[in-house]
C-alpha cells in the first residue's frame, strides 16, 4: 500500500504540504511524476510547475538524492527500506481543474497535487488528511472542516483522518477541500448523495435537495433499473462571484457557481440561473456513467487500462462523451418535471443559435473538433468561432438528430435512451473501452437501424444538421430570425475599460473583415460621433443595411480610419415552439421523447 499525506500547511503562502511513502521502492531508483493534465479537462497544464520544493528521505530519515528527469518527473537514488518524498505545491488558481488555497478556504483537484510512483500506480493508497490549525478570516478564528471524494476509513466529525483509494488513478480523481464546509444529504435508490459547498451563500437547501434527488433519479433510470454504480456521491460546490463550470469524478463532481445559481428561501419560480445550475449538476452526474465508467478505448491505452497522464490522450469521441451528455442534461430536467417544455425548447434553441453563429461549423467536423480539443476548445481565441466548432454544442444537436432519427426509423420503438442502456451493458459494466472507429457499427448492431447516412453527415461533414426536419418530426416548428433590428458591423463587440467598444471576433467573410477591422480594435467614432459599448446599437439603428459609414479605431496606440458597408444582421437566432397543427404520430413522438403529458 502507498501512503499519502496532505495538509493545507501555509494558506498565507498558498502552499499545500504533501508526502508520499513507498514501502518498497524500485531498487534501481524510484521515479515519481506529476500528471501533465487533469482528466476531463483536455489541455496540458503542466501541474509540476507549481511544485515549489521537494525532497526525499529513506526509512531512517536520511536524505536521498533526487534528480530531475524532465519537466514533471524525478528519480530518487536507490535506498534501503521505505522511500518518502515530500513536496509543496503552490495553489493559486480557483478553478475545478487545478488547486487553490488562501485564508478563506482551499480546494484542489487530485491531478494538480499528487506525485505518481511509476511502476506502482496499481497499488491501493492510504491518504491522511491533516489539520493545519485555525485560520484567520474576517470574523475571527474558525476551525476548518475537510472533505475528500474517497471512501473514509477513519475520519473524525470534521473530515480529518484517513481515506482510501483503490489505486493512484482513483486518488488523482478525488478532489479535496478545506474550509467552513456546510452540507446536506439526500438518498437516491438507497445511495447517499451529499451536497457540500464553500463560499458565502444562503439558500433554500430543502428545495435544492428535493430537486437534485428528482434529477438524479431520472438520470439513474436513463441507464436502467439498477442503483447508481457508486457507493456514495458528492456534489462539491465552490461559490464565487463570477464562477461557472464543473468537472466530473467517479464518485462526485466539483462545481464552480455563483450565489444567484441557488434558489432563495421562499422562491417558487425556477430562475434562468437556477435552471442553468441544475443542468450543470445533471451534466456532471451523467458523467459518472459516460466517460468515467463508459470510457473511450483511447483513455485506456496504458497497461492495466490506466489513463495516460504524461501527455495528451487523443480521441475522436468527445462528441459522444460530452455532446450526448450535453443533450441529456436539460432534457432530463424536463423529464423530471423541473422545467417546462417551453423552458426546455428555449434552452435547445439557444444551443442552436450558438452553433449557427459560428462559421467554424463549416470548417471543422465533430470528429475533428473532438480530436483537437487540446489546442482549439481549451485554447480558444477571438478567431475560434471562425475556425472551430464546439463538440459540446454541436454534439448536443447531433445527439438530438440521432435520437429522433432512431425513433422515426424504428417506428418509435427505439431511441437514444436504449443505445445508452446498451452502452452501459456492453462497455460500462464490463470495463471495455469504446472503440474509436466501431461506434457506428455497434449502434447498428444493437438497434437494427441503419444510421450510416446520419453518422457520416453529422460526424464527418461540414453541412448544417437537419434541425428543421428533426423538429418537424416531433411536431415542433423551427424559425430563424436576426435577433436585432439594427444593421450589423460583422463583428462581436465587447465592453472594454470604462465601457469602450472593443472588437472580439471579426467574422469570416463579413464587411468588418473586408474593411480591415481586427480583434482588439477599440471603436472610437462612427461618422464622426463618439460611440461606446452602451450606445453603439442605438447609433447603428439610425442607418440601414448597405449604408457606408466612416469608422475611427485605435489599434494598439495607432489611430486608424476606414470605411465599412453595414450588413443585414444574419438570421442566427433560433426559435422553437409546438406546431399549431400536428398529427397524432408527431404528438405521440413528442410525448415519448419529452416525457411530458401534452394538453
Amino acid at each position: 500500500m502507498l501512503h499519502y499525506r496532505i495538509s493545507p500547511a501555509s494558506p498565507e503562502a498558498r502552499e499545500y504540504a504533501l508526502e508520499l511513502t513507498i514501502p518498497e521502492p524500485c531498487a534501481e531508483g524510484q521515479v515519481v511524476a506529476m500528471a501533465a493534465w487533469t482528466p476531463g479537462s483536455y489541455m496540458v497544464r503542466d501541474h509540476a510547475r507549481h511544485v515549489t520544493w521537494i525532497e526525499a528521505v529513506d526509512g531512517n530519515g536520511q536524505a536521498v538524492e533526487l534528480t530531475w528527469l524532465d519537466k514533471q518527473s524525478w528519480r530518487a537514488a536507490p535506498c534501503e527500506g521505505a522511500l518518502s518524498v515530500r513536496w509543496r505545491a503552490h495553489a493559486h488558481e480557483l478553478s475545478v481543474r487545478t488547486a487553490h488555497l488562501d485564508s478563506l478556504w482551499g480546494f484542489a483537484d487530485g491531478a494538480a497535487l499528487w506525485l505518481r510512483p511509476l511502476g506502482f500506480e496499481h497499488l491501493p493508497c492510504r491518504v491522511e488528511v491533516q489539520r493545519s490549525g485555525s485560520v484567520m478570516v474576517n470574523a475571527g478564528a474558525l476551525e476548518w472542516r475537510a472533505t475528500m471524494m474517497l471512501p473514509p476509513e477513519a475520519v473524525d466529525a470534521h473530515g480529518y483522518g484517513v481515506y482510501t483509494a483503490d489505486n493512484v488513478e482513483a486518488l488523482l480523481d478525488a478532489p479535496v477541500a478545506f474550509g467552513a464546509l456546510r452540507e446536506f444529504s439526500f438518498s437516491v435508490r438507497g445511495v447517499e448523495h451529499r451536497f457540500a459547498w464553500l463560499g458565502r451563500v444562503e439558500f433554500d437547501t430543502a428545495r435544492l435537495a428535493l430537486d437534485l434527488a428528482r434529477a438524479c433519479e431520472t438520470a439513474v433510470a436513463l441507464f436502467g433499473s439498477e442503483p447508481p454504480p457508486f457507493a456514495r456521491y458528492l456534489f462539491l460546490a465552490l461559490v464565487t462571484p463570477d464562477g461557472y463550470g464543473g468537472l466530473e469524478h467517479r464518485e462526485g463532481t466539483a462545481l464552480l457557481c455563483r450565489p444567484e445559481h441557488f434558489p432563495r428561501e421562499g422562491e417558487v419560480v425556477t430562475t434562468p440561473a437556477y435552471r442553468e445550475f441544475l443542468g450543470l449538476c445533471v451534466h456532471e452526474y451523467l458523467h459518472a456513467w459516460l466517460v468515467k465508467r463508459i470510457r473511450p478505448a483511447a483513455f485506456m491505452s496504458q497497461p492495466d487500462g490506466r489513463l495516460p497522464l504524461d501527455a495528451e490522450a487523443y480521441t475522436r469521441l468527445l462528441w459522444l462523451f460530452e455532446g450526448v451528455t450535453s443533450y441529456y442534461d436539460d432534457l432530463l430536467l424536463l423529464r423530471a418535471g423541473l422545467i417546462s417544455l417551453t423552458e426546455y425548447l428555449e434552452t435547445l434553441a439557444t444551443t442552436m443559435s450558438r452553433v449557427q453563429r459560428a462559421p467554424g461549423r463549416e470548417r471543422l467536423t465533430l470528429e475533428q473538433a473532438s480530436l483537437t480539443a487540446w489546442t482549439r476548445l481549451y485554447k480558444a481565441d477571438e478567431n475560434t468561432p471562425n475556425a472551430s466548432i464546439s463538440y459540446y454544442t454541436k454534439g448536443a444537436l447531433f445527439a438530438w438528430v440521432l435520437d429522433v432519427a432512431l425513433r422515426c426509423r424504428s417506428a418509435d420503438s427505439i431511441s437514444l435512451d436504449d443505445v445508452l442502456r446498451s452502452m452501459w451493458r456492453d462497455f460500462g459494466q464490463h470495463g471495455h473501452g469504446v472503440p474509436e472507429y466501431g461506434v457506428e457499427a455497434w449502434v447498428t448492431a444493437v438497434t437494427g437501424v441503419d444510421l450510416d447516412d446520419v453518422f457520416t453527415a453529422g460526424l464527418r461533414g461540414g453541412e448544417d444538421l437537419p434541425l428543421a426536419e428533426t423538429a418537424a418530426a416531433l411536431g415542433l416548428s423551427l424559425r430563424w430570425s436576426a435577433g436585432q433590428d439594427a444593421p450589423w458591423l460583422g463583428a462581436e463587440v465587447r465592453a472594454g475599460a470604462q465601457g469602450t467598444a472593443v472588437l472580439g471576433t471579426v467574422y469570416r467573410d463579413s464587411t468588418a473583415e473586408w474593411a480591415g477591422l481586427a480583434p482588439q480594435d477599440e471603436l472610437l467614432a462612427l461618422n464622426g460621433l463618439r460611440v461606446n459599448r452602451a450606445n453603439l446599437e442605438g447609433v447603428l439603428r439610425r442607418y440601414h443595411a448597405g449604408d457606408v459609414v466612416e469608422l475611427h479605431v485605435f489599434r494598439r496606440d495607432e489611430l486608424l480610419s476606414m470605411s465599412l458597408s453595414l450588413q443585414k444582421p444574419p438570421k442566427t437566432q433560433a426559435g422553437l415552439r409546438q406546431m399549431q397543427v400536428a398529427d397524432a404520430q408527431q404528438l405521440a413522438r413528442l410525448r415519448a421523447w419529452s416525457g411530458v403529458e401534452l394538453t
